[in-house]
């Protein structure tokens, strides 16, 4: 698949997102009080409370939700002041994976995984596809990669999903109950990958 965006992208650097305001959803009665958060990158952030104020929140964060009444800052920049193009190179230095969904039936987990890559193209580090590799195999999905979503384990869509926000090697993760119904063994190699982006 040919890229639809240039190689030549450069990702930009993201130091620091804010929010503030309040989360609510359209298909839920979710409602919060005010919140004013600051995120720094370099640093693990556990968010407590319901699964969908997290939720709501993440996809706030990731610039993918419009459900809230709410100004999300990048670098000091509003979002909502940002085009398409502005904010992609930022995008790209970002990965994140909720707990629903995020994965195309109609490709194979493989393809999936490879998808920022196809859409993208070239980033700035060595071999993607050895680095795909190292995750399907340490994740303990590598058998499942020829498959479409549709025929393989809940658990193994959940990982797919975490490693293709791993797969760039973002600054920025956004995950939603990233490690629930994995096995000890997954859940402590996940854990590693996303401590060695920070160190």
């Amino acid at each position: 698949m040919k890229s639809a965006y240039s190689s030549h992208i450069q990702r930009g650097q993201v130091e620091q997102l804010r929010f503030s305001g309040r989360l609510c959803s359209l298909d839920s009665d979710l409602q919060t009080e005010p919140l004013n958060l600051t995120f720094q990158t370099g640093a693990i952030y556990n968010l407590s409370g319901s699964s969908a104020t997290a939720t709501a929140l993440l996809k706030s964060l990731a610039a993918i939700s419009e459900e809230s009444a709410a100004n999300v800052w990048l670098n000091e920049v509003n979002l909502m002041d940002m085009t398409f193009e502005e904010l992609l190179p930022y995008r790209l230095n970002m990965g994140y994976s909720f707990s629903f969904g995020g994965l195309l039936n109609n490709r194979s987990i493989q393809d999936n995984l490879g998808l920022p890559f196809a859409y993208h193209g070239a980033f700035d580090f060595g071999s993607p596809h050895a680095y795909l590799e190292e995750l399907l195999a340490g994740s303990g999905i590598k058998k499942y990669a020829p498959n479409r979503p549709a025929n393989v384990p809940g658990f193994v869509r959940k990982i797919s999903c975490v490693v293709r926000a791993l797969a760039t090697r973002p600054e920025v993760l956004l995950l939603d109950e990233p490690f629930s119904s994995m096995e000890v063994d997954q859940r402590d190699y996940l854990v590693g990958q996303v401590q060695s982006l920070i160190s």
